[in-house]
Parts: C-alpha cells; structure tokens; sequence
C-alpha cells in the first residue's frame, strides 16, 4: 500500500463536512459530504472540487482518501489532514 498523507494547521474541515455522507453509485455505501463536487466550508476560497478529484482517483485505482480534523478528538482549530492510500501494483 502507498500513503500520501497531507496536514496543516489552518482551522481544519467543518465538522458538518466531515460527518454527513451522501449515497454512492448503486447503493454500494455513501461518501463523506466533503468529498462531493461543490461542496466546500464557508471560510474556503476554492470552488469545492480538490477533494473531490483527489477522490475519484483513488477509488479509480482501487484505493481510498480519508480526511480528519487533527484537533482534539478530531475538533477543527488545529489543522487538516487528508490521508490518500492505493493499493500495490500488479
């Protein structure tokens, strides 16, 4: 497995973005909020579809993204992280 594991220490994911999950493709799950296209915090300058493609391409290759708050128990206020993980090639 490779892991690409990204941090900062701005304010952090909205708790409400990190919480809620829409349904996927065929019911096979739901994705976190924060990883659908358009969908950013109130404080973002972006236009909401980093996350998202940053998604679709690690399902695409069979592997996953994990995003957190590194506050106290996963609080915003003391950062980002967003972890990006593929599985090994064959």
């Amino acid at each position: 497995m490779a892991s690409i594991t990204v941090e900062d220490d701005g304010v952090g994911f909205p708790p409400d973005l990190l919480e809620s999950a829409v349904p996927v493709d065929q019911g096979k799950g739901t994705t976190p909020l924060l990883f659908q296209r358009f969908v950013k915090g109130s404080e973002s300058k972006g236009h909401g579809l980093g996350l998202a493609f940053v998604h679709a391409v690690a399902r695409a290759h069979g592997g996953r993204v994990v995003a957190r708050n590194r506050g106290l128990n996963g609080s915003s206020g003391a950062g980002a992280q967003v972890v990006f993980e593929l599985p090994p090639c064959r």
